[in-house]
C-alpha cells in the first residue's frame, strides 16, 4: 500500500474540524466531562475499597479453613496415636509373667544424680531444657533408647516390681508413634493407679511431690473414657507451656488401670500457623473448643491454645487461668453452629471495643476449631490505601483535563460540518462493514476512497478478514482435536473388588500428549486390571495423534497378552514402525491382580512408580530400564512384579508434569512434596488423594502458567 500525495491527512482534517468547532459546545463538554470524571472517581473509589475488603475477607476464610484443615489432620493422626499406646499397653498388661522379657529398669532419679547420669543418656538443647527463675537455661538430658519410670512419694518399688518389670522396655511403644511427629510430640508417657509413671524420652527433673494421678489430663481422661485434650498447663520438668492428649488404659478385665498421654509444646502449635505480614500487628490466633456456659445461657469458646498463655507465670501445679470467648447476638450463635457442623467462614463482630472480621474453620466434630481474629482496621488497610491513590489519581485527571481544557478554549474558533462528515463518513464505512463481519459474513468488504489514512485503514481492514477466517478454522480443529483426545480418556474408574481406582490428566495446550488408561483384564484372570500412564514427547495435534495410536493398539493387544513383557514390545514395533518426526512415548504399563495380592509391571522410559505401604512407612518405586517407545522397533522389555501385597498400600502412577510443576520463582513442586502429600491422605479414598495432589500443584503453581502435561493415577488396596 503506497502513500496518498496531494491528500489531506486526518490530522489536517481534525484541526479544521477542530477550528470550526463552536466554542460553546466545547465548554458544555468540557464542564460535563469534568464532572462525569469526579463522580466516576469517587465511584472507583468506593468500589475499589469495596472490592478490596471482600477480597480480604475472603482471604481470611480461606486461611482460616486450610489451617483448621490442616491441625484436623494432625488431630485425628494424634488421636490415632493415643489410641495405638493406650492398646499396647493394655496388651503389655495383659502378657504372662513367664512371657515378658527381663530389662532393667531406668529410673528418673537416675538423672539427677550429676556424677552417675545413665549411659545412654544425651542432650537435646532445642527440645529438653528449662528456664530457670533466674533466666538462666539448664540443658535436659533425656535417653532417646530407654523410658523412665518415676514413682512418686509413697509408691514403692517392691511392691510393684512385676508392673516395673513390664514397663522397663516400652521405648518401643512410644517410638513406633514418632516417625513423623519428631518436631510435634515433646513427652510420651503413661501413670498407673498404683503412681508407676513411665515416659519417653526417658529422663528427670521432677519435682518431689509429682504424682501423674494428680494432673488434670489423668482424671479427665479418666471421667471421659476416651481420648481429650486438656487445658493448657505447666510441664514439671521443662516449666514450658504444653497441651496433653490423654486417653484411659483398660486391664485385662476392661477395667480402668491408668491413663496414656501425649504433651505437645503450645510453641511448637504456635509455630506452625502464618498470618499474612500485614495483619501480623493486630491478628490474633486460637485454637478453641465449644462448652455450655456455666449459667447456662447458650454455648462458649474456651481457649486451649493462644499465644498470650506464653507470658502467663504460673507453676507446676497450679492450672493456667483459661480464657473463654462468648459474644450475645445472633452473628456468634450462627458461628458456633456453623463450627459444630464442621464449616467454615467469616462473620464481623466486635473484639475488645473495635469491629473486627472472625475467620474460622472446623478441627473436629468435638466442637474444636482454629480461630483468627484480625481487626478491621487492618484488613482494610490495603483498601483504604488503594481508595486515597485512586482520589489522588483523580484529581490529577481533573487537573489535566482543566489544563487540556483552557488549551484547547484558547485555539478552537470554528466548526464546519463538510469536515465532520468527511471525518465521519469513512469511519461509519468501516463500522458497516464490522457489523456484517460479526453477524457472519466474512466475505464483507469496505471501499474507501479518501486519498489519506482512512483510506489505507480500510485496506488494511480488507487484507485482515481473510486472514480472520483461516484463524477460526483453526481455532474450530484444534476445539474439535481436543474433544476427540478428552473423550478417549477414560470417563470413570473401573468398579474392581479389593481396588479403589482414580485418575485425571491437565493439559496445558488444547492437546496433549500425555495419556493414562484402564483396561479390564478378566477375561484373562478374576478381578485383574491393567493400568497405563504415559507421555509423548512435545505437545500439541501431532502429540496427540501419537497418544491415539498408542492406545488404540495397547487396548486392541493387552485383552490377548498375559505376558506384560511382551505385550509392551508389540506395541513399541507398531509404533516405532509408524512413529514420524522423531516421536516416541514413555510408558508404565501395570497388571493388578487383586485375588493373588500381586503386581506386575514394564517401565518403557517412563518416571517411575510409588507405592507406598503405611505399614512401614515406606516408599518402592516402580522402575525399569527400557526404552521409550517408537525408537528401536527391536527393543526388549522385563517385567517387574511384587507378590504378596498388604493391606492399605498405595499405587501412584504420574507423568513428569507432576514433579515438575514450577512455581512464580520457577522452584520445581519435587519428589518429597509429592510423597508426604500420599503419606498424608493415604487413608483417604483415591479421587480424594487426586484432588489433594491435584489442589496442591495449583497451589505451588499460583499464577505461573502450566509448561506440561499433567497426569496422575491413584490405585489403592482394600
Amino acid at each position: 500500500m503506497g502513500s496518498h500525495p496531494g491528500g489531506l491527512s486526518i490530522r489536517r482534517k481534525l484541526l479544521l474540524l477542530l477550528l470550526f468547532t463552536a466554542l460553546v459546545p466545547l465548554a458544555v463538554v468540557g464542564w460535563h466531562g469534568r464532572r462525569t470524571t469526579r463522580r466516576l472517581g469517587r465511584d472507583l473509589s468506593g468500589r475499589t475499597r469495596e472490592t478490596l475488603t471482600d477480597l480480604a475477607a475472603t482471604r481470611l476464610e480461606r486461611l482460616a479453613a486450610s489451617y483448621g484443615e490442616i491441625f484436623s489432620g494432625q488431630d485425628d493422626t494424634l488421636d490415632l496415636v493415643i489410641r495405638a499406646q493406650a492398646r499396647e499397653f493394655a496388651h503389655q498388661l495383659a502378657k504372662p509373667p513367664l512371657s515378658i522379657r527381663p530389662a532393667t529398669p531406668l529410673f528418673s532419679r537416675d538423672f539427677d544424680t550429676a556424677t552417675n547420669p545413665p549411659e545412654d543418656a544425651v542432650t537435646v538443647p532445642e527440645r529438653y531444657h528449662r528456664v530457670e527463675e533466674d533466666g538462666t537455661t539448664t540443658v535436659i538430658p533425656v535417653s532417646l533408647e530407654r523410658a523412665s519410670i518415676h514413682l512418686p512419694i509413697g509408691c514403692f518399688r517392691e511392691k510393684n516390681e512385676d508392673l516395673i518389670s513390664r514397663l522397663a522396655g516400652s521405648a518401643d511403644v512410644f517410638r513406633h508413634a514418632r516417625p513423623g511427629f519428631s518436631n510435634l510430640l515433646h513427652w510420651q508417657y503413661a501413670a498407673f493407679e498404683s503412681g508407676v509413671h513411665v515416659t519417653w524420652p526417658g529422663h528427670g527433673r521432677f519435682p518431689a511431690s509429682f504424682d501423674a494421678r494428680q494432673r488434670s489430663w489423668y482424671r479427665r481422661a479418666m471421667n471421659v473414657g476416651g481420648p481429650v485434650w486438656s487445658t493448657p498447663m505447666v510441664d514439671a520438668s521443662t516449666r514450658e507451656i504444653i497441651v496433653t492428649l490423654s486417653a484411659p488404659i483398660p486391664g485385662p478385665t476392661g477395667k480402668f488401670v491408668g491413663v496414656t498421654g501425649i504433651d505437645v509444646r503450645l510453641e511448637d502449635v504456635l509455630d506452625r500457623v502464618r498470618v499474612p505480614e500485614s495483619w501480623a500487628e493486630g491478628a490474633r490466633a486460637h485454637i478453641v473448643a465449644i462448652r455450655p456456659r456455666e449459667d447456662g445461657e447458650g454455648s462458649e469458646f474456651f481457649v486451649i491454645v493462644e499465644r498470650d498463655y506464653l507470658d502467663r507465670a504460673s507453676t507446676w501445679d497450679r492450672p493456667i487461668d483459661v480464657a473463654s470467648i462468648h459474644r450475645p447476638g445472633k452473628r456468634f450463635a450462627r458461628m458456633l453452629d456453623e463450627i459444630s457442623r464442621g464449616g467454615s467462614g467469616v462473620v464481623e463482630m466486635p473484639w475488645n471495643g473495635a469491629p473486627c472480621l472472625w475467620g474460622f474453620g472446623a478441627i473436629n466434630d468435638h466442637g474444636m476449631s482454629f480461630l483468627i481474629i484480625v481487626p478491621t482496621e487492618v484488613v482494610v488497610a490495603e483498601a483504604a490505601a488503594a481508595e486515597r491513590e485512586v482520589l489522588a489519581e483523580t484529581r490529577r485527571q481533573l487537573l489535566a483535563t482543566g489544563a487540556i481544557f483552557l488549551v484547547v478554549m484558547v485555539l478552537v474558533i470554528f466548526a464546519t460540518i463538510r469536515a465532520a462528515r468527511t471525518v465521519t463518513r469513512p469511519v461509519r464505512a468501516l463500522m458497516a462493514t464490522a457489523d456484517r463481519i460479526a453477524s457472519g459474513d466474512l466475505d464483507a468488504r469496505t471501499d474507501i476512497r479518501s486519498r489519506d489514512e482512512f483510506e489505507r485503514l480500510g485496506e488494511t481492514f480488507n487484507s485482515m478478514v481473510p486472514k480472520l477466517r483461516d484463524r477460526l478454522e483453526i481455532r474450530e480443529s484444534l476445539d474439535i482435536a481436543r474433544r476427540v483426545q478428552q473423550h478417549l480418556l477414560p470417563e470413570t474408574p473401573p468398579v474392581i473388588d479389593g481396588l479403589d481406582v482414580a485418575g485425571t490428566s491437565q493439559f496445558c495446550d488444547e492437546t496433549g500428549g500425555d495419556y493414562y488408561d484402564w483396561i479390564d483384564l478378566r477375561d484373562q484372570a478374576p478381578d485383574r486390571i491393567g493400568v497405563a500412564v504415559g507421555d509423548v514427547s512435545g505437545h500439541g495435534i501431532g502429540s496427540a495423534l501419537f497418544m491415539a495410536g498408542a492406545r488404540a493398539t495397547l487396548r486392541t493387544r493387552a485383552t490377548r497378552e498375559e505376558r506384560p513383557s511382551r505385550l509392551i514390545s508389540e506395541v513399541n514395533r507398531r509404533l516405532a514402525e509408524d512413529s514420524v518426526e522423531g516421536r516416541y512415548m514413555t510408558l508404565l504399563w501395570v497388571v493388578l491382580d487383586t485375588p493373588a495380592r500381586s503386581l506386575r509391571w514394564v517401565n518403557a522410559g517412563h518416571l517411575p512408580g510409588l507405592l507406598y505401604d503405611p505399614a512401614t512407612d515406606a516408599f518402592e518405586e516402580l522402575s525399569g530400564d527400557g526404552l521409550p517407545l517408537g525408537i528401536d522397533a527391536e527393543a526388549a522389555y522385563e517385567t517387574s512384579g511384587l507378590p504378596d501385597l498388604g493391606p492399605g498400600r498405595v499405587l501412584f502412577l504420574g507423568t513428569d508434569g507432576v514433579q515438575e510443576t514450577r512455581d512464580e520463582l520457577g522452584r520445581m513442586f519435587g519428589g518429597e512434596a509429592l510423597r508426604e502429600l500420599i503419606r498424608k491422605h493415604h487413608a483417604r479414598p483415591a479421587a480424594t488423594v487426586v484432588e489433594r495432589i491435584t489442589a496442591a500443584l495449583a497451589e505451588h503453581r499460583g499464577t505461573a502458567p502450566r509448561r506440561d502435561d499433567v497426569t496422575l493415577v491413584v490405585v489403592k488396596l482394600a
